[in-house]
């Protein structure tokens, strides 16, 4: 049985371009998962929370993590339906973590310059590890806020992409450590680096992406698409999100909500929402 549903997965692969595959027939090499891709060969072998990527030794903060790249692999499909991969020729990742979405981009749209950005110095040790070496891969040790300097960062060594810069979402996540980050705006960073155009800008920041969002206004002038994790809650609702991306400031269209996560009683927690920027 577990023979014909590999088969009928390897046939759906030739109509989507990623297809996992999940089989207890290969419970002997401890956690083996193959994705069938017809651009993106992909094999990830699990082990003490190491991995091997692309070919690449690849390390994660936690076995959880290494295999929630399914969750990363059909969220990069469902972009790659939108945004083709002729012209894109730059995109930032803001909260890398350890790579694994940058990794994808990188595959999904080859050729484009990748500028990763995480603020934990202990994450971005894991991802230097990652990514270091990776053509057009570029690595950045800060994290964006509203304004310039160094902001504490909470987090706990079990679940490191749960770290965040908000205290609310802190006691939630249950994170219990502190580590001093350096932070910038966006829009100095777009300054001081000369970048011109940003054809994909990907934003997941836990909680903190209003005000990642407040000084951003030039960086997003230039942003043609906009991939960005909210956090909603009493300030910050669905229908504030979508009013200041509807702004005269920003001008942004939602092309699709990629995926929600709602709490027990139902109300929206977090969405990942598409956006296309309407005057490019």
């Amino acid at each position: 049985m577990e023979i014909k549903k590999i088969l009928a997965l390897i046939v759906q692969s030739f109509f989507y371009d990623f297809v996992l595959i999940k089989s207890d027939l290969l419970n002997s090499f401890d956690k083996f998962y193959i994705i069938i891709i017809l651009k993106i060969k992909y094999v990830l072998k699990s082990k003490n929370n190491v991995a091997v990527f692309f070919g690449r030794k690849w390390q994660g903060d936690s076995l959880y993590n290494l295999l929630a790249v399914e969750a990363y692999v059909y969220q990069i499909e469902t972009i790659r339906k939108t945004i083709k991969s002729d012209g894109i020729k730059v995109i930032f990742d803001i909260g890398a973590h350890i790579g694994t979405y940058s990794m994808l981009l990188n595959k999904a749209y080859s050729g484009a310059k990748i500028f990763c950005f995480e603020p934990n110095p202990i994450t971005f040790n894991i991802l230097n590890n990652n990514l270091s070496g990776v053509d057009g891969v570029m690595l950045y040790n800060i994290g964006f806020s509203d304004e310039s300097g160094c902001l504490q960062i909470y987090y706990k060594n079990k679940a490191l992409d749960s770290a965040t810069f908000e205290a609310q979402r802190a006691i939630e996540e249950k994170n219990e450590d502190l580590i001093e980050c350096k932070i910038e705006t966006l829009n100095n960073f777009i300054d001081i680096s000369g970048v011109k155009e940003i054809d994909i800008l990907k934003i997941d920041v836990e909680g903190h992406e209003k005000k990642v969002l407040l000084s951003a206004k030039n960086a997003l002038k230039i942003t043609k698409f906009l991939i960005i994790e909210i956090s909603l809650n009493l300030d910050f609702s669905f229908s504030d999100v979508i009013k200041l991306f509807n702004s005269d400031s920003y001008n942004f269209t939602l092309v699709k909500i990629i995926k929600v996560w709602k709490n027990s009683d139902g109300s929206l927690a977090i969405i990942e929402l598409l956006l296309k920027n309407n005057n490019l």
